[in-house]
């Protein structure tokens, strides 16, 4: 397993040719599955960080989580556009709901994800504190308040 790029194509092939013109009939010329394909890796790759895993540098997601991003991305496009109700399945909302569970978990550290070939590099560790080191003088002293 790797991370790769998420496209719009992969996120829309579940949907057959009617759903399809479903979709491009709703949208009325504005398209907006762009954003919602890039607002999804954005979460995936902050649900990672925030789930002290490493992410790789650039757009990726691990395709672990390849799904879950999909579904999560259809479910999304779907509410954006309120004509599309009858595409709204039970089976659809259930992969949804799946899909951001499934997301909580990488988040809380339970699960973790696989490791990207090349990480980005971070300046502070993940999940974690630094210590500082050495010894600060007191800028606040007997002397200093004089004499209390």
């Amino acid at each position: 397993m790797s991370w790769n790029t998420l496209s719009a194509t992969q996120v829309i092939a579940e949907f057959n040719a009617t759903e399809k013109a479903s979709l491009v009939s709703a949208a009325g010329g504005a398209d907006n599955l762009a954003e919602i394909v890039a607002d999804v890796v954005g979460k995936v790759r902050g649900v990672c960080l925030a789930g002290g895993n490493q992410v790789e540098a650039g757009a990726t997601i691990p395709d672990q989580l390849r799904e879950e991003a999909k579904d999560y991305a259809r479910w999304k496009l779907l509410c954006s556009y309120p004509k599309l109700l009858n595409l709204q399945t039970a089976e659809r909302k259930e992969l949804y709901e799946d899909a951001r569970d499934m997301l909580k978990l990488v988040a809380e550290g339970t699960i973790k994800v696989e490791l990207p070939l090349v990480p980005l590099a971070l300046e502070t560790p993940l999940n974690g504190f630094e210590l500082a080191s050495g010894i600060l003088p007191r800028l606040i002293t007997r002397t200093t308040l004089e004499g209390l």
